[in-house]
């Protein structure tokens, strides 16, 4: 290909006065998934954790929910092998020569369709002794290319709490490895745990290389905005050239404390940084191509009755609920997931329940 054809430094001499802050980028996509409907295949291991550890970066890329309730959510997104740029050293004439190079961008782009399966389930303490294969292989034969799944409230003993350290850790990766679906091969790309929250991101082996650069980190919110029993962990990657920042989140319980959530979200962003001694500066969760953001939010239905909730479920009238729910009335508001896009809810809502039960809490 050409490239004398395009001199976005040319360009941009010729346009010194383009409003920088106008610029929009059509790669930019948010994603965001909560709580989601309910719903033996052994995978080959060679740890302890039930995962092929051995993952290795291609040389050649650039360097409280009810327990037995599953959460999914599967996302077609685009792939490619672009020009790739990180917002936060961009000085005015690298985001013009930014600006015209996406406008050209059909010329030096490939564009590929990939999925990616993002779950979450608040497994409220209890070992890993449930099969989950059907939440995992929900869609058959129609293999995602990625997972991301996580887990809150993993273990709630003083010991995860005090010291970080957790044998519920290596149970709940063994049974994600052998709940993954046989066909698609899939190996662990990483894993990262606070206290009961752990995000683990899969991919399969063919597209290994593909994926460079990972990088994990944690912000703990919880009591005194400093333990780790609230917060979020997170996982960045490059697929290609596409970065991606995976956010499993635990936010502040209670009907009342939405302010909280809400802080507890502007924490997590401000808190959590990728770093590398190569890199001029580290990594923020905005500082990406797509943003996957999974999780126990904690935001309830508020401001309508039980009963009324519970008649409107049986009469399967979700529209009329979604009036009463804090997320989507905070999103609305502009006070936390700006700029986010959430699936579509087709499922009634999955706290609270009495324990072991299809039961409401009858407290």
């Amino acid at each position: 290909m050409d490239f004398n054809e395009f001199d976005p430094l040319k360009q941009y001499n010729q346009d010194v006065h383009a409003d920088v802050g106008d610029i929009e980028d059509p790669w930019k996509k948010m994603n965001l998934n909560r709580d989601s409907q309910v719903c033996p295949v052994v995978v080959d291991t060679t740890s302890e954790s039930g995962f092929d550890d051995n993952f290795t970066e291609s040389s050649s890329s650039r360097s409280t929910i009810r327990s037995d309730e599953f959460e999914r959510s599967m996302e077609e997104i685009k792939g490619s092998t672009k020009m790739s740029f990180h917002r936060h050293s961009l000085t005015v004439r690298d985001q013009m020569a930014k600006k015209y190079m996406i406008n050209f961008q059909d010329k030096f782009t490939t564009i590929k369709t990939y999925r990616i399966f993002c779950g979450t389930w608040n497994v409220n303490g209890q070992p890993a002794s449930v099969d989950i294969s059907p939440w995992l292989q929900y869609y058959g034969n129609d293999l995602p290319d990625i997972y991301a799944l996580g887990f809150q409230e993993l273990d709630l003993s003083k010991e995860a709490f005090l010291f970080n350290e957790s044998a519920r850790e290596n149970e709940w990766l063994a049974k994600v490895a052998k709940a993954l679906p046989e066909k698609g091969n899939y190996i662990k790309v990483k894993h990262v745990r606070l206290v009961g929250m752990m995000l683990i991101v899969c991919v399969k082996r063919e597209l290994q290389s593909l994926i460079s650069n990972i990088r994990v980190a944690q912000a703990a919110t919880g009591i005194l905005g400093l333990l780790g029993n609230k917060g979020g962990v997170s996982i960045r990657l490059d697929f290609q050239d596409t970065s991606f920042c995976f956010v499993n989140a635990h936010l502040a319980a209670h009907a009342q404390e939405y302010e909280r959530r809400n802080q507890d979200y502007r924490d997590i962003n401000y808190k959590t940084r990728f770093d590398d001694p190569s890199w001029d500066e580290p990594l923020k969760i905005a500082n990406h191509d797509r943003i996957f953001w999974i999780g126990d939010f904690n935001y309830r239905l508020t401001g309508i009755e039980i009963d009324e909730v519970k008649t409107a479920l049986q009469n399967e009238e979700l529209l009329k609920l979604f009036h009463y729910d804090q997320l989507k009335n905070e999103m609305k508001s502009g006070k936390v997931f700006q700029g986010f896009e959430e699936p579509e809810i087709t499922f009634i809502p999955t706290y609270k329940f009495n324990t072991g039960t299809d039961e409401w809490d009858s407290r």
